[in-house]
């Protein structure tokens, strides 16, 4: 049977081999449709896999350290299960105007002080106007799991940060994907351009703030 490409796909920019279906156990935030499209964007390796969930803030509170805690949980236990198992996670959030955001990170989301993650992980938005934004290469800062914030991306801003009740959220032009804020909830500011150590003014940054209303956390396994 032909399949017919899906309206999510005009901004989505999705892989070769991107028919593989979704397969997501858990969690009400997506459609159908919308699981297919992160479903497009994976690496192909993944798109084998189930994406379970960890994490719902429904249902666990909004706490980004019990977040942590069930996800570190899943990690040891892939881990007793199966030696050094990939644990590659899906992170979503859901805005007070209705817009969907996510994170792609080639590993689970631990409390860890320093970044880690690979050039794999992605940043993305499934409304409005669906689009994902892959690595740029131009720094390798991914993740960062602090006591009191989780972020991804660097280099002047993060593409997303959450603070640790999981209530308020921002999201900046960054580096490390090339990406614009992926939202407008509230407010767009200009930060001024940062100065390095040669005296040299960077670009100023676009920076979006918002409130979360709901967060899911899928481990692919």
């Amino acid at each position: 049977e032909r399949r017919t490409a899906s309206p999510l796909r005009r901004e989505g920019s999705p892989e070769p081999g991107s028919d593989a279906p979704a397969q997501f156990v858990g969690g009400k935030l997506l459609s159908k449709e919308e699981q297919q499209l992160i479903w497009s964007w994976l690496p192909i390796r993944q798109r084998l896999k189930d994406a379970t969930l960890i994490y719902c803030s429904e249902k666990h509170g909004y706490n980004l350290h019990t977040l942590y805690r069930l996800s570190d949980q899943k990690i040891k236990e892939q881990e007793h299960r199966r030696g050094a198992a990939e644990t590659a996670s899906l992170l979503i959030i859901k805005t007070g105007r209705k817009e969907v955001l996510g994170v792609y990170t080639n590993v689970g989301w631990q409390h860890l002080e320093h970044y880690y993650g690979n050039g794999e992980c992605f940043v993305f938005r499934l409304s409005p106007r669906p689009r994902c934004w892959k690595w740029s290469q131009r720094n390798d800062m991914m993740m960062l799991a602090c006591n009191k914030s989780l972020s991804i991306g660097a280099g002047s801003e993060p593409a997303l940060w959450l603070d640790d009740e999981i209530s308020q959220g921002i999201s900046s032009a960054c580096e490390t994907f090339g990406n614009p804020p992926l939202t407008t909830e509230e407010q767009v500011i200009v930060l001024p351009a940062a100065t390095d150590a040669a005296g040299q003014k960077g670009k100023p940054v676009s920076q979006a703030s918002f409130r979360c209303v709901a967060v899911e956390l899928y481990m692919l396994l």
